[in-house]
């Protein structure tokens, strides 16, 4: 997807899709607890709507007096929670309005990209446009699965539209620096990666020269992970969906040999850390 007009499309469709959700809330609604530790449903929604204003160059409110990050918090996770604590005491109405704006100007700054690989300001430091767009459908596409889970919806695994498969493909596309700097695959360790719709792909990831590299032609070994991309942890945001099907695994190369794991079943300690990884190593 290389398009501005395509890419503001899918952004508009998530934000619809969220707006929907907002005006399908009674009054109590906005109160319930979401997967996201200490989020109320209305704390979601003000969370959405924040970032993305903030990303917009908008004005942001102040937390109020005395209030603190918690304990530990790194930067980012700081200046998340500050943006949520400041729309704390804000009406359900001024929040829906907030993420209306947010929308208007999510799609209006879409729509003046002429160069996708430009540097811009991501949610983890600098980036580029085009990763920023990916970064924010996966994180709008997730929050609105935490939101149906709040409020006792299912998630919607089956989601087959354009903004789901922008959404899935950004964590596939950090596939293989996962692979190698968070599940420690070693040189020449390889693993297929079979998903499903709405990515529908077949590939290999391949460690060479330090990295991790989508490599069709490499040969796998025994080491594969095959799963929906919907149904997986890595992908999903809910605590308490199957885990993709993982082969018996091995790893080629001077890599670690297989052993049982709870994460995901029978593979390799690669593909199982891979398998393990939170949204919070995603940039979520």
């Amino acid at each position: 997807m290389t398009d501005a007009a395509d890419r503001a499309a899918v952004a508009a469709a998530l934000w619809e899709r969220l707006l929907a959700a907002a005006d399908a809330l009674d009054p109590g609604d906005w109160r319930l607890p979401t997967p996201c530790d200490g989020w109320s449903v209305q704390d979601l929604l003000a969370h959405c709507a924040g970032m993305q204003v903030a990303f917009d160059g908008g004005a942001q409110p102040r937390p109020p007096d005395g209030w603190e990050p918690p304990a530990g918090a790194n930067p980012r996770d700081a200046w998340t929670e500050a943006g949520v604590a400041a729309r704390r005491g804000w009406s359900p109405a001024r929040v829906r309005d907030e993420l209306a704006e947010a929308k208007a100007g999510h799609v209006a700054r879409l729509r003046g990209v002429s160069d996708w690989d430009a540097a811009t300001d991501g949610p983890v430091g600098r980036t580029t446009e085009a990763t920023l767009f990916a970064t924010r459908c996966y994180d709008l596409w997730v929050h609105l699965q935490d939101l149906r889970t709040g409020v006792g919806q299912p998630v919607e695994h089956d989601d087959g539209s354009d903004e789901a498969r922008v959404a899935h493909g950004y964590p596939f596309g950090l596939l293989g620096w996962l692979f190698v700097k968070k599940a420690g695959a070693r040189e020449r360790a390889t693993l297929r990666v079979a998903l499903g719709a709405p990515l529908d792909v077949d590939t290999v990831v391949e460690v060479s020269l330090g990295r991790g590299r989508l490599n069709p032609d490499a040969d796998p070994g025994d080491c594969a992970v095959s799963a929906p991309p919907r149904r997986s942890r890595c992908w999903s945001a809910a605590a308490t969906t199957p885990r993709p099907t993982v082969s018996r695994a091995t790893s080629t190369g001077p890599g670690p040999v297989a052993r049982r794991s709870s994460a995901a079943r029978a593979c390799s300690p690669e593909s199982a850390a891979v398998w393990r990884l939170t949204r919070a190593d995603l940039g979520s």
